[in-house]
């Protein structure tokens, strides 16, 4: 047997086996836009209550074509997002932003762009030269705060699953394989945070960002400290409703 029998690494020792498909989505995951990793989390955890299970990712890099061909070659076309903690400290630009922006809109491979559910909220540091984000529709059943599989994730045997080159070190998001053969000396380093699926539209490119100042930066700090559900989802309507108005009346310089 071997580690690609049934889809899964089942022939990993039992206190090390990642129980997690040969394909899937790796992302680390961190500080962002001045918010701490916690904060992100718990606020992920609300918009997927808000959105029956769906919520939305930001990611900083492009994935090109290998999410959409990886979904071709899983089980049902369900790509598996494993979320993994950094190990390294985040940035001071991501402790501290100069900016940060929301991202309204999303673009789909036709060309066509599209609102982003108002269920979902997603920050990105700013600066006029950043057109665009990228991010993950993912969706879960379970909570994001209780995950109920955790495991070790080794980066070692993973390769990037277009290339089938090993994932390099500064690669937050990719799209990875597992290789076949498992060696003894076989290590977990990336303790598995949570998972979910690749949901409807998967992953996209997001445009339209608005920037988070004056009436909105005051909501959205109230919003980024909210523990509960109730008072989060009151500052999510009143940050799309002031989205809404400066979409309609924009800055003129």
């Amino acid at each position: 047997m071997n580690a690609r029998d049934n889809g899964f690494l089942g022939n990993l020792p039992s206190m090390q086996r990642p129980c997690l498909p040969d394909v899937f989505c790796w992302t680390k995951i961190g500080a962002e836009a001045g918010q701490t990793l916690e904060d992100i989390i718990r606020r992920k955890e609300f918009e997927r209550i808000a959105g029956n299970g769906r919520f939305g990712w930001g990611i900083g890099n492009a994935l090109g074509d290998s999410p959409r061909l990886a979904m071709a070659a899983v089980p049902q076309g369900r790509l598996k997002v494993v979320f993994s903690t950094m190990k390294s400290p985040p940035k001071p630009q991501d402790v501290n932003p100069t900016q940060i922006c929301v991202w309204t809109k999303y673009q789909l491979p036709s060309g066509e762009i599209r609102p982003l559910d108002q269920t979902m909220l997603i920050t990105s540091r700013y600066s006029e030269k950043k057109t665009c984000h990228y991010a993950l529709i993912c969706s879960s059943p379970e909570s994001l705060l209780s995950p109920s599989n955790i495991c070790e994730l080794p980066s070692k045997m993973l390769r990037n699953f277009i290339s089938n080159k090993p994932v390099g070190a500064s690669q937050v998001t990719s799209v990875v394989s597992c290789r076949s053969e498992v060696e003894e000396s076989f290590k977990g380093d990336y303790p598995v945070t949570f998972t979910a699926d690749l949901d409807s539209p998967g992953y996209v490119r997001l445009v339209s960002p608005v920037v988070v100042e004056g009436a909105l930066y005051s909501v959205y700090r109230d919003f980024s400290r909210q523990v509960e559900y109730s008072k989060w989802a009151s500052c999510m309507a009143s940050i799309w409703m002031l989205i809404e108005e400066r979409i309609e009346s924009p800055r003129v310089n």
